[in-house]
C-alpha cells in the first residue's frame, strides 16, 4: 500500500473511533437522565404518599362541624348507647351499665380553652380536643345526660 492509503486508512479509523466515543458518551448521559427521571418520579411517589397519610390523619377525627352534625341529630349517642345495650344485653338478666365520671369545668376554664385554641395554629391539639369532646359526649351519653354543645 502507498502512503496515502495508510493515511486514509488512518484518518477513517480515527473518525470511527470519535464516533464511537461520541456514542458512548450519548448513551452514558442518557442512562444519567432516565436514572435522575426515575428518582425523580420516586420522590414524587413518596411525597404524595406521605402528603395522603397525612391527610389521612387529619380526617381521622370528625372536624368541628360532623361532630357537631352528629350531635346535633343524636347519631353519636345513638350508636353508642345501641352497642353498650346489644354488648351487655346477653350478659346478665339485669344489665349493668358502668359509665366512668366526667371532670366539670367551670365557664371561666372553658371560656380560656377556647381562647387558647383560637390563638393556636396547632392541628394536632385541636385533634385530641376533637377527640377528648366526643369521648365527653359519649360517657354522658352513657350517663344518659343531654348531649350538647356547651353541656
Amino acid at each position: 500500500m502507498t502512503d496515502i492509503a495508510w493515511i486514509c486508512s488512518a484518518v477513517i479509523f480515527v473518525l470511527w473511533a470519535i464516533l464511537f466515543g461520541w456514542a458512548l458518551y450519548a448513551t452514558s448521559k442518557a442512562g444519567k437522565v432516565a436514572a435522575l427521571e426515575t428518582a425523580t418520579s420516586d420522590s414524587e411517589e413518596i411525597a404524595e404518599r406521605a402528603s395522603a397519610m397525612t391527610a389521612a390523619q387529619a380526617n381521622a377525627a370528625p372536624d368541628d362541624a360532623k361532630l357537631d352534625q352528629r350531635l346535633a341529630n343524636g347519631t353519636f349517642g345513638f350508636i353508642v348507647l345501641f352497642c353498650t345495650g346489644l354488648l351487655t344485653a346477653a350478659c346478665s338478666e339485669h344489665p349493668v351499665m358502668l359509665c366512668p365520671s366526667l371532670v366539670t369545668y367551670s365557664s371561666a376554664e372553658e371560656n380560656t380553652l377556647r381562647q387558647e385554641l383560637a390563638s393556636s395554629v396547632l392541628p394536632q391539639t385541636h385533634r385530641f380536643i376533637r377527640d377528648y369532646g366526643g369521648l365527653r359526649d359519649q360517657v354522658r351519653a352513657c350517663q344518659g345526660k343531654t348531649i350538647g354543645k356547651n353541656s
